[in-house]
C-alpha cells in the first residue's frame, strides 16, 4: 500500500485473483498535511490558462473560507451552461481556460482537471483521482458488477479536520452521471451492446461468468474444507481429499463403462450366427479370411480355388447359412448348424 492509499501489486497480474478488503468510512486521510505533499498539491505549469487564475483569485478574495469558495464554484458549474458528454473536442495548451469559458462541453476528466487548476490557483491543495463510480448490483450473486463504462474522475481537495475530502465538479453539472452511471447520461443507439434489450443478456452472461469464477477458478482449499463441513464430513488431509475424489469418480464412472461396454458388446449371436463364426474360424486355419466387404457368397466363391475338395460342400453351407440369415427359413437351422459343425475344409 502506498503512501496516498493505492494498493499495488508486486507482480503482473496475469491470473484470476481474489482479495479482500474492509472499508472505514471514517477513515481521515492525512488530517496534517506535510509540506513536501502540500507543495506537490498546489504545483501548477507556468504560463498556462491565464483566466483561470484569474478567476481563482479572484474568488478568494470574495471568499476567504475554504468551503465556501469549493461551495461557489459548484454552484457556478450548476448555475452556468454546462453539460456532460463523452464526445467533447480536445483541449489545446490552455486547456482549463477554453473549458470553462468558451467549450462548457465535456466528460468527468474535464471537469476534474479543470476544478482542480481552479482550486490550487486559489491556494487550495487538490489532486485528481481516477477510478470507477457505480456499478450493477447482482443481487443472485451478492456482488458489484462494475465495467469500464463505469470509469470515473473526480478530485479531493485537503480540507483543516477532515484532510482529503472526496468533492465531484461532475455531480454539480449532471447528478444523473453519479446517481446511474455513465448509460444513463450517454445516447448510442448504434452501438449493440448499449441497447436496453442487450443489458439482461449481459447481466446474466457476467452472473453465469462469476458462478464459474468462484466455483471453478476459485474452488481452493479453503472452498473445498467449507464445502466438505456443509456435507457433514470432519475436516480432511489432502490425501483423504484424494482418496474421497478417486471413489466418487469410481462411483460416478462405473455404471458409464458398464453401459458403453454393453452397447458395444450388442445384441446375443443366435445358434446360426455361432455356428458361421465357428465356421469362419476354421477357414482362417487354412488362411482364408473373409473380407468385411465380401457376401457370404461371394466370399464361397474366392475360396473354390483353395479349398477345392470341400468347395461344394462349403457354398451349400453358405446357401444354406444365406436363406436362414436372411429369409426365414427357420427349417433349415438344425440341419445348417449340424454340417456346420461336421465340416472339415481341406485346402491344398
Amino acid at each position: 500500500m502506498t503512501v496516498d492509499h493505492q494498493v499495488i501489486n508486486k507482480h503482473p497480474v496475469t491470473t484470476l485473483t481474489g482479495y479482500t478488503m474492509t472499508s472505514n468510512p471514517a477513515f481521515i486521510d492525512m488530517p496534517v498535511l506535510p509540506d513536501g505533499a502540500r507543495s506537490v498539491s498546489l504545483r501548477l505549469p507556468e504560463d498556462r490558462n491565464p483566466r483561470t487564475l484569474a478567476m481563482a483569485a479572484e474568488l478568494r478574495q470574495q471568499y476567504p473560507d475554504d468551503r465556501d469558495l469549493i461551495n461557489a464554484v459548484l454552484r457556478w458549474f450548476r448555475e452556468e451552461e454546462f453539460s456532460y458528454t463523452l464526445s467533447a473536442a480536445p483541449l489545446g495548451r490552455h486547456g482549463a481556460d477554453e473549458f470553462l469559458f468558451d467549450l462548457r462541453a465535456g466528460y468527468c476528466e474535464y471537469y476534474a482537471s479543470a476544478f482542480a487548476i481552479l482550486m490550487r490557483a486559489a491556494g487550495i491543495p487538490t489532486r485528481v483521482v481516477t477510478g470507477y463510480q457505480g456499478g450493477l448490483w447482482q443481487s443472485g450473486g451478492e456482488y458489484l458488477l462494475v465495467r469500464q463504462s463505469d470509469a470515473h474522475a473526480w478530485t479531493e481537495v485537503w480540507l483543516p479536520g477532515t484532510g482529503w475530502t472526496r468533492v465531484d465538479p461532475t455531480a454539480a453539472v449532471s447528478p444523473d452521471r453519479i446517481e446511474q452511471g455513465a448509460r444513463s447520461v450517454i445516447d448510442r443507439p448504434d452501438a449493440l451492446f448499449d441497447l436496453d434489450w442487450m443489458e439482461p443478456l449481459r447481466n446474466r452472461y457476467d452472473r453465469l461468468q462469476h458462478l464459474w469464477n468462484r466455483w471453478v477458478l476459485g474452488f481452493d482449499h479453503e472452498r473445498q474444507q467449507n464445502f466438505l463441513k456443509q456435507l457433514g464430513l470432519p475436516e480432511l488431509t489432502p490425501e483423504r481429499i484424494a482418496l474421497l475424489m478417486l471413489l466418487v469418480l469410481l462411483i460416478v464412472t462405473a455404471p458409464i463403462s458398464f453401459l458403453l461396454l454393453r452397447q458395444r458388446s450388442g445384441r446375443p449371436l443366435s445358434e446360426t450366427e455361432r455356428a458361421w463364426q465357428k465356421l469362419l474360424k476354421r477357414l482362417r486355419r487354412c488362411k482364408l479370411v473373409k473380407h468385411p466387404s465380401e457376401t457370404p457368397m461371394e466370399f464361397a466363391r474366392r475360396a473354390e480355388s483353395q479349398i477345392p475338395e470341400s468347395a461344394e460342400v462349403f457354398q451349400a453351407l453358405v446357401k444354406s447359412y444365406c436363406r436362414i440369415h436372411y429369409g426365414d427359413q427357420t427349417t433349415l437351422i438344425a440341419d445348417f448348424v449340424s454340417r456346420a459343425q461336421n465340416f472339415s475344409p481341406r485346402s491344398r
